[in-house]
């Protein structure tokens, strides 16, 4: 039986990418559904368009519907991790893209990885997510720029010590929590 520290990230994964689309990826894939599907097939690159009795999707509009769905799938993942019996603890630092400038040394604490990346993309229009097994980094664009999260995992004790901002922090927590964070694994995410 696998357990939870046997499916470590070896390299840095991109677990979701809203922003960065390349249409040109989804062409042949929209072709295709439309072949299955009996569409007639009109126009060029990301005017393409399947057309079929009583209306037409255009291309854009099925590969948004396509990020719809890889964007459900994510959160779904994260929702049956989060509903399971064992509990992680988080920490999310980073800074915020603001109309007024950057605010830096965001530190806020977590004990489902699901709650701390609702928290990162509150307002966001789109999400680039990425994780290299010691840390999730999660990027996204809202309306006054952009923001840039770490989130990390971390033992009840070192979690409980950045709570309540223990003396042993010795006033750095970000040098404490890279020091201290945990390894993330796929099962810990969803995947």
């Amino acid at each position: 039986m696998e357990t939870r520290s046997e499916t470590r990230f070896t390299k840095e994964v991109t677990l979701i990418d809203t922003y960065n689309v390349d249409y040109d990826d989804y062409l042949e894939d929209f072709k295709d559904y439309c072949k299955d599907n009996g569409y007639e097939i009109r126009g060029n690159g990301s005017r393409t368009e399947g057309l079929y009795l009583g209306g037409k999707i255009s291309f854009a509009e099925w590969v948004g519907n396509c990020i719809s769905d890889d964007v459900e799938n994510f959160w779904s993942g994260l929702c049956r991790v989060k509903n399971g019996s064992h509990i992680d603890y988080y920490v999310v630092t980073g800074s915020l893209g603001l109309w007024h400038g950057r605010r830096n040394g965001i530190c806020e604490t977590f004990n489902s990885l699901y709650d701390a990346l609702s928290k990162c993309a509150t307002d966001a229009y789109s999400i680039v997510v990425k994780c290299d097994g010691n840390k999730i980094s999660f990027d996204c664009v809202h309306h006054d720029g952009k923001n840039c999260f770490e989130i990390r995992r971390l033992s009840y004790d070192d979690y409980d010590k950045i709570r309540w901002w223990d003396d042993e922090l010795d006033g750095n927590v970000f040098n404490f929590i890279e020091k201290h964070s945990q390894p993330i694994t796929y099962e810990m995410i969803g995947l």
